[in-house]
C-alpha cells in the first residue's frame, strides 16, 4: 500500500502511518481476520501472506474493498501543506472584476443542490472555493462585476492568502 499527500501537485509527502493507522482484513466465513503488516519505505505499508481474493483495507476511518495486489491510496488535496487558516468561516471583501467574457443566460433547469450558472472563485494554492453570484444577479452580456463589503464564506475556515507565496484566485 502506498499513500501520499499531494497538495496541488506541488509536492508529494509520504503518509505517516504511525499517525494514520492502516489495517487489512480478510473474510473468513462471517468474520474478518486482520492480517498483520509493517511500515515499508516512506509512504509504504506492506502486508505479507494476503490470500488471493477480496480483502478490506482500513485507513483511518475509511475502507477500501479490493482484489488488487498493489494498491495506491494517494490523494490530491488543494493547497499548500503550510497554509494558515483563520478562525472564521467568512470574510468581507471588495470585489472588482473587469474584462470578463460576456455573461450568457442559460435556460436549462438545475437541481436545487446545484447553483446553476454562477460566478465562482477558487484557489489551487489554498483550500478555497466560493460562489459570488448566480445568474439572477448578472445581466445578459455583462462583462464586469463589482461589489463592496461582500461576505464570502467557505465550508469550514477561510485561509490566509499570501501574495509572496504565489497564492492566486481563479474566477470561473
Amino acid at each position: 500500500m502506498r499513500r501520499y499527500y499531494s497538495p496541488s501537485g506541488i509536492e508529494m509527502r509520504p503518509e505517516d502511518f504511525e499517525r494514520t493507522p492502516i489495517s487489512l482484513f480478510v473474510a473468513d466465513g462471517t468474520s474478518l481476520n486482520e492480517v498483520p503488516g509493517r511500515i515499508g519505505g516512506p509512504g509504504e505499508f506492506i502486508f505479507s501472506n494476503v490470500p488471493n481474493g477480496t480483502y478490506y483495507v482500513k485507513v483511518g476511518m475509511d475502507y477500501v474493498v479490493t482484489r488488487d495486489r498493489d494498491v495506491d491510496l494517494s490523494i490530491n488535496l488543494m493547497g499548500r501543506p503550510d497554509v494558515r487558516l483563520q478562525d472564521r468561516s467568512f470574510v468581507y471583501a471588495d470585489i472588482s472584476l473587469n474584462h470578463l467574457e460576456p455573461w450568457q443566460y442559460s435556460p436549462f433547469p438545475t437541481p436545487p443542490e446545484a447553483p446553476g450558472p454562477s460566478l465562482e472563485i477558487m484557489s489551487e494554492e489554498v483550500p478555497f472555493f466560493a460562489i459570488l453570484a448566480v445568474s439572477d444577479a448578472l445581466a445578459e452580456g455583462q462583462t464586469s462585476w463589482n461589489e463592496s463589503g461582500r461576505s464570502i464564506g467557505n465550508a469550514d475556515t477561510v485561509p490566509v492568502f499570501e501574495r509572496e507565496r504565489g497564492d492566486r484566485i481563479w474566477v470561473h
